[in-house]
């Protein structure tokens, strides 16, 4: 049967040609499809359109994305997405940029926000979201918190979608804030507030001479916390040309305010933040930066040790909280396999399954009607602490995307070692080589 199938469809496609009959092109569409469904049933072939899917989310995140890939597979019947895990952030650009190079790269793909989205989308290679909605519509772009719109936009263009993404806030302990005669539900506001409490909370608990129960530190990706910081006294990383800024009087500023943390203040332990997340969970630590997606791990290691409370970033001039995580990018492809893509994409995007993501992952939804679902609005009645997720929603504030977002945070990180082990360490001669430095890179990245 499927040979004569193919015998007649090729006879009638040299008719077609040469009569140039309409009823053969019908009749050719018509056997096609019997092809088709013919081949489906027997499994020889399948008539959905295929997309590869390529994520940097791994253990349990990566656990909920397959998950939702298998529910929008089994919700419509044309498209197949296939989920595949390309390692972290870093490792999935690398992967990215050896698939440009040989021309096979995935229809869509998680983007890391500060790895090489710049480089993907100069490379041709992936579509602007502007023309996407233009071409397929579909997307409220009012919907989409602006702080996440902005940090995804590349020469005035939004390249990639919010979508695994998340915010810094303030965990700590409130069995210690009682304790040191503070109000366990009156976290820090301020920056002054912040080092009048974690004095409180620093202590030689067995009077041997050595501090063993700290009063604040900050995750291991330190960049972030001084990105929050320059935001809060209204600065900036970098201008809209890519010119540095950070080496400014802002910038000297937030790392003389970091290092007074370490050594005016010995509130802060130098050089222990890879440690953090322990110290934190066994109560040896009161109060921590880090990422409001860290809440459901904690409060699964903390379990009914101590009472664990989050709070809003303490604010200066203003409350400000960088982005951190992935959006999602749409590779150029077939546009049949582009409008599936896009179909894909603003699937994840809608306000139960968004809302539904976050839930699962601790991700904070980057859209408001996500915020106003049944889902979210329970799971912040019986979880008070994920609520602070969204109170930061209209505090988010990110400058673009720039070809030097990698050299900035490694610089950073490494300008904060320094001034954590030396109180002497020249921060305003420090941040001016790494602007020197970043200046460089941008104009070869330019010429």
């Amino acid at each position: 049967m499927v040979l004569q199938l193919f015998v007649e469809i090729f006879a009638l496609t040299t008719f077609e040609k040469s009569e140039g009959s309409l009823v053969m092109k019908k009749r050719i569409c018509v056997i096609s499809l019997v092809l088709c469904i013919f081949l489906l049933g027997t499994g020889a072939v399948s008539c959905k359109t295929k997309l590869m899917f390529w994520y940097s989310l791994g253990g349990h995140n990566g656990t909920v994305i397959e998950s939702l890939v298998e529910d929008f597979n089994n919700s419509q019947s044309d498209i197949l997405v296939e989920a595949q895990y390309m390692g972290n952030h870093t490792e999935i650009v690398q992967k990215l940029l050896a698939s440009i190079a040989g021309n096979a790269t995935p229809h869509v793909s998680t983007l890391g926000q500060r790895q090489g989205i710049p480089q993907i989308y100069d490379s041709g290679v992936l579509y602007s979201i502007d023309e996407l909605t233009q071409r397929y519509g579909g997307l409220d772009m009012d919907d989409l918190v602006p702080g996440f719109v902005q940090r995804f936009t590349y020469r005035d263009r939004l390249v990639a979608l919010p979508f695994a993404n998340s915010t810094p806030a303030l965990h700590y302990n409130r069995d210690l804030f009682e304790e040191a005669g503070l109000d366990p539900n009156k976290a820090p506001e301020t920056w002054e507030e912040l080092i009048e409490y974690a004095n409180k909370l620093t202590k030689d608990t067995d009077g041997d001479g050595r501090i063993d129960q700290w009063g604040f530190n900050t995750g291991a990706d330190t960049p972030w916390y001084v990105y929050a910081l320059i935001g809060q006294i209204e600065g900036k990383m970098m201008d809209d040309n890519w010119n540095p800024l950070f080496n400014s009087e802002k910038g000297v500023q937030v790392v003389e305010f970091w290092s007074d943390l370490v050594h005016e203040h010995k509130v802060m332990p130098e050089l222990m933040h890879p440690h953090v997340e322990q110290d934190f969970v066994t109560g040896k630590l009161a109060m921590l930066f880090n990422s409001i997606g860290s809440t459901g791990s904690f409060a699964s290691q903390i379990g009914d040790s101590f009472d664990y409370g989050v709070a809003p970033l303490p604010g200066n001039l203003t409350k400000s909280v960088p982005v951190g995580g992935a959006g999602i990018g749409v590779f150029k492809s077939s546009p049949k396999e582009e409008e599936a893509s896009w179909e894909f994409v603003r699937w994840l995007l809608s306000p139960d399954i968004m809302a539904r993501w976050a839930v699962e992952t601790g991700y904070v939804p980057v859209t408001y009607s996500s915020t106003h679902t049944s889902t979210i609005q329970n799971h912040i009645a019986s979880n008070p602490n994920a609520s602070v997720g969204i109170e930061q929603l209209d505090y988010v504030a990110a400058e673009g995307v720039n070809p030097a977002d990698f050299e900035v945070w490694s610089g950073i990180t490494s300008i904060l070692e320094q001034v954590e082990a030396d109180p002497n360490a020249n921060i305003k001669r420090l941040l001016d080589g790494l602007a020197d430095q970043v200046s460089t890179y941008v104009k070869q990245y330019q010429n």
